[in-house]
């Protein structure tokens, strides 16, 4: 990585789990010992603005900068998203999105679920390498999902190498 660069953290919320989202948020900051400025982005899929007062006042470090998009400007307008009753809410699709949405100068970007709580500082995830890969990612189930568009047959569609482990 380099040294004058920024880490981009993205997650996405909606009203429900906006507790939790603070609950994140607090233990980034406490944990970021490293000077790297990090630029966090919240895909806000209709937290109230009561709530988002709230967590606007959640992080006091002048190292982290909140940056804030809506679901709309998250997604654009023409990816054809598999919206039935079989897929996943709009807001999942928003992590395949995230090169869309943040700085252009960007090389990288983790992405963070709501209900995670970290206890490290996120610099140590930030510098792991991914060997060549395009996406480090865990499995969030303890089964495979199964549809005739994911798991990973969609890497197997691009193109893209893969790597599974555990």
């Amino acid at each position: 990585m380099n040294s004058g660069e920024v880490i981009s953290i993205v997650t996405v919320c909606d009203n429900q789990f906006a507790v939790l989202l603070a609950a994140l948020l607090k233990s980034i900051e406490v944990n970021h010992v490293a000077d790297t400025p990090i630029d966090l982005y919240i895909v806000n899929d209709g937290i109230s603005q009561q709530n988002v007062d709230k967590l606007k006042n959640v992080i006091g470090s002048d190292k982290i900068k909140i940056i804030w998009k809506t679901l709309e400007e998250a997604i654009p307008r023409h990816l054809k998203l598999p919206m039935d009753n079989t897929s996943f809410p709009a807001n999942t699709y928003a992590r395949i999105c995230i090169p869309h949405f943040i700085d252009p100068k960007a090389t990288r970007a983790i992405y963070l679920d709501v209900d995670m709580i970290l206890l490290k500082d996120v610099e140590t995830l930030w510098q792991l390498s991914l060997d060549g890969f395009a996406v480090g990612a865990v499995r969030d189930r303890s089964q495979v999902v199964s549809s005739e568009w994911g798991e990973l047959k969609i890497t197997d569609s691009w193109g893209y190498r893969r790597k599974v482990g555990t």
